[in-house]
């Protein structure tokens, strides 16, 4: 489950005029959360917007079954938590993904004496006279909104046990008539096992999880800030990641809607289609600008005094070949997929999302629970719980791996509920839950 549940300082009357105000009070809604966590008890929880987890949140979630683990930025009153169930999960480790881009965004003017550009310029050091900026580009950058990210790896207690006792029901089918060290017994042949030199395993690879949560900037006109996030948060997953090679779950709030460039990086993989039009990448372009000039401390209105840009003196394909440099950082932790898209897709896609996880002065999708591995049958039923399930169906995964396959998803409610906006005496926040079910497969080559 992945549920942004509204930290309360970012909760006043004024910003959510059409909830009662009875629905905005913290510990209203932090019980109406906890209900809902009560109900589904899913395996793994991602939060965002917590405040306060050890004092408000941990006790009962402690009582549910789960530990928590709070990843707060500094400064920030409130951030990203993991939880799970500690009967079926153990840590392996765990770790904030620190957002701030100063690694992956590269002082402008490293990058543009690498392309042989005059930078720094006489122009860009008038804009630091003229405007009094006496920091460098890379150390002004600031957290903006509440973004935070954080990942965990979990490895299940119960799939060793379930594995070793897979394979001594494997082992005395073909080798009953043999004893441990091989040699040969008196009651069954097995020359033709099909599972001969099956060796005792010492111990059966764990079977785990890589799992991590965002809450990326809010700023709808500043997707390069979250482009650069999101490259942040890769390469730490691909990081952690690199040796044991479990399947990742990433959920959380996006703050990017379906129809935007940095949704269409994610899903190009799937649907086959270019990743990026002009258009995106002019976006992006305006978009870099717009946090160039933040860390300049310069107005968008400034910029436009200065030829439009805040780098007039260097060349719009330059520019955009800047952005691109950036996009191609952008490596996914591995084949990236949408729990929701797959779980509502149709014979002409993979590409429908909900209408909305959101319902209050914006409407729309922004949350998202994005995992690796392979699509499934797009045949499917709602249940009784309302809930949609796939026909599980995966081609066979390589020796040695684990796959991560979706089995179904919670359906969200329709608009008639939740107008005229969220929250409301029925749901505590103003984005809705997430939940996706998953299975983990060890496909261990015999």
């Amino acid at each position: 489950m992945t549920y942004n549940v509204l930290a309360p300082s970012l909760a006043p009357p004024e910003r959510f005029p059409a909830s009662p105000v009875e629905s905005l009070d913290p510990g209203t809604r932090r019980r109406l959360v906890l209900e809902e966590i009560a109900h589904f008890r899913p395996s793994i929880l991602c939060l965002q917007e917590v405040e306060d987890l050890g004092r408000r949140w941990s006790p009962r979630l402690r009582q549910l079954g789960y530990h928590a683990e709070s990843f707060k930025p500094r400064r920030k009153s409130h951030g990203c938590c993991i939880a799970w169930q500690t009967a079926e999960w153990k840590l392996r480790r765990s770790q904030i993904i620190s957002l701030t881009p100063n690694e992956h965004f590269p002082s402008l003017s490293g990058w543009c004496r690498a392309q042989g550009l005059p930078y720094p310029s006489k122009e860009y050091h008038y804009l630091k006279s003229q405007h009094g900026i006496n920091q460098r580009l890379q150390q002004s950058w600031r957290f903006r909104g509440s973004s935070s990210a954080a990942l965990a790896i979990l490895e299940s207690k119960s799939a060793r046990s379930a594995l070793q006792s897979h394979d001594d029901q494997l082992l005395a089918s073909y080798f009953s008539g043999m004893t441990i060290d091989g040699a040969p017994g008196d009651s069954q042949d097995t020359s033709s096992s099909p599972v001969k030199g099956l060796q005792w395993a010492a111990e059966p690879p764990p079977r785990g999880i890589v799992v991590a949560t965002c809450h990326l900037h809010w700023d709808p006109a500043e997707p390069f800030v979250r482009l650069l996030q999101l490259i942040t948060i890769f390469d730490e997953i691909r990081r952690a990641n690199r040796k044991l090679h479990y399947p990742v779950i990433l959920a959380g709030d996006f703050n990017t809607v379906p129809d935007s460039p940095l949704y269409r990086l994610f899903t190009s993989r799937i649907t086959g289609e270019q990743p990026l039009s002009p258009d995106d990448l002019d976006q992006l372009v305006k978009a870099m600008h717009k946090f160039a000039l933040s860390q300049l401390n310069l107005t968008m209105k400034q910029a436009i005094d200065l030829n439009e840009s805040p780098f007039p003196f260097i060349p719009l394909p330059r520019q955009k070949a800047y952005v691109q440099s950036q996009i191609d950082k952008l490596v996914l932790p591995g084949q990236l997929y949408s729990a929701y898209a797959i779980g509502s897709s149709s014979s002409t896609g993979l590409t429908s999302e909900p209408q909305f996880t959101t319902y209050c002065d914006f409407v729309g999708t922004l949350d998202y629970i994005m995992f690796t591995g392979a699509p499934q049958s797009t045949d499917q039923s709602a249940d009784s719980q309302g809930k949609t399930e796939s026909a599980a169906h995966q081609e066979d995964d390589p020796p040695g791996w684990l796959s991560c396959l979706m089995q179904r998803i919670l359906n969200l409610p329709p608009a008639e509920q939740v107008k005229p906006g969220i929250p409301s005496a029925l749901y505590p926040s103003d984005h809705l839950s997430l939940m996706a079910e998953f299975s983990i497969r060890y496909t261990s080559g015999v």
